[in-house]
Parts: C-alpha cells; structure tokens; sequence
C-alpha cells in the first residue's frame, strides 16, 4: 500500500536554491556562497551528476570520492588490509602470467 510522501523538514531547511545564468556556448559562474559550501578555490573541475529523477547534481572530485569512501566503509572486514589483499592478487597473477609466458616458450621455443 502507498504511504503518502512526508518530507524530510531537516534536509528541506538545508536546501538552497541557486539561480545561475549562462553566456556564450553554456559557460556559467557560480555564485560566491555555492563555491563556498562546495570548498572550490580557484580554476578547477566540477562534475554535474544527473539522479534518477533527472535531477541534476553539483559536486567535487573530493566530495565524490568521500561519499564512495562513506558507501565502501561498511563493506571492509576489520583487521583485513585490502592493500595488502590488492598486492597478493596482483602477485599471484604475475607468476601466472610469467608461468604461462615460460610455458609458451618453452613449447614455441
């Protein structure tokens, strides 16, 4: 059965609108206080995501890459280093490759 939508008054009182025009070929400046809350310094790259509701989404490469760090943090075991796991399965693979380049070799000789 469908609830009816309740919406999060937390996250709405946190939602800013900004309004941003575009010049020549879609170039745009963002505002000051948008720059701010995102912690752009300077000339740099911004990505523009697209949601499933076709909403689109400002971020940073930083902002990106500490919400993958949120979303993988539940799936690393304690006391396991995935480095460490990382560099045994890059291991393992190059002796493979080096046994079977061996094997070619010596069957091609």
């Amino acid at each position: 059965m469908n609830q009816p939508f309740k919406p999060d008054r937390s996250s709405a009182a946190k939602r800013v609108t900004y309004e941003v025009t575009l010049g020549e070929n879609g170039r745009m400046n963002l505002p000051a206080d948008l720059r701010q809350r995102l912690d752009i310094k300077g000339p740099g790259r911004i990505f523009i995501e697209i949601d499933e509701h076709g909403v689109p989404i400002i971020t940073t490469l930083e902002r990106r890459m500490k919400r993958i760090q949120s979303l993988m943090r539940p799936l690393i075991r304690p006391g396991e280093s995935v480095v460490d796991e990382l560099i045994a399965e890059r291991r393992a693979e190059a002796a493979r490759e080096n046994r079977d380049a061996s094997d070619w070799q010596k069957a091609n000789g």
